[in-house]
C-alpha cells in the first residue's frame, strides 16, 4: 500500500474514537436522564428488558469520555475516569461477594423500578466484570 494513502486513511478516520466515545457517553448521559425524569423506555431499552442501573449508566459516561480523551492525546483525565469506573464497579462486586449493601447502588437515585430482594439499583454482575476489565485496561494503555 502507498504511504500517502495510509495517511489519508488515518488522517480521515481519526474521528471515528473520539466520536464513539462521545457517543458511548451520550448514550449513558440518556440513561442517566431517564432515571431521573422516569423515562423508563429509555431506562429499560424496550418492553420486558431489564433497566440498565444509574451507576452502569455513569459508568457509561466516564468510559466513554474516557476514551474520547484518551483517543485525543489526553491521558491523565482519561485514566482519572476509568480508574472512577473501576471503583464503582469494585464495590459492586464487593458487595456481590460479601453478600451485603454497601450503600453505592442507590448514592445517586433510589431504584424504583427493581423490587428490593434483587439488589436494587445494583448492576449485574456481568456488566460489573465488564467495565472493571475496560476501567483495568485504560491503565495499561
Amino acid at each position: 500500500m502507498r504511504p500517502a494513502a495510509t495517511a489519508w486513511r488515518t488522517a480521515s478516520l481519526a474521528w471515528i474514537l473520539p466520536a464513539s466515545g462521545l457517543a458511548v457517553a451520550a448514550a449513558g448521559l440518556l440513561v442517566m436522564v431517564g432515571w431521573y425524569a422516569h423515562w423508563e423506555f429509555v431506562i429499560r431499552g424496550g418492553p420486558g428488558l431489564p433497566a440498565m442501573k444509574i451507576n452502569a449508566a455513569l459508568c457509561f459516561v466516564m468510559c466513554g469520555a474516557g476514551m474520547a480523551l484518551m483517543s485525543t492525546g489526553r491521558r491523565r483525565p482519561a485514566v482519572m475516569l476509568a480508574g472512577a469506573a473501576f471503583a464503582i464497579v469494585a464495590v459492586t462486586m464487593l458487595e456481590y461477594a460479601l453478600h451485603r449493601d454497601l450503600g453505592i447502588d442507590q448514592l445517586l437515585i433510589h431504584d424504583y423500578l427493581t423490587p428490593a430482594y434483587a439488589h436494587p439499583g445494583a448492576m449485574s454482575p456481568l456488566t460489573a466484570n465488564c467495565f472493571l476489565f475496560i476501567g483495568r485496561s485504560a491503565w495499561r494503555w
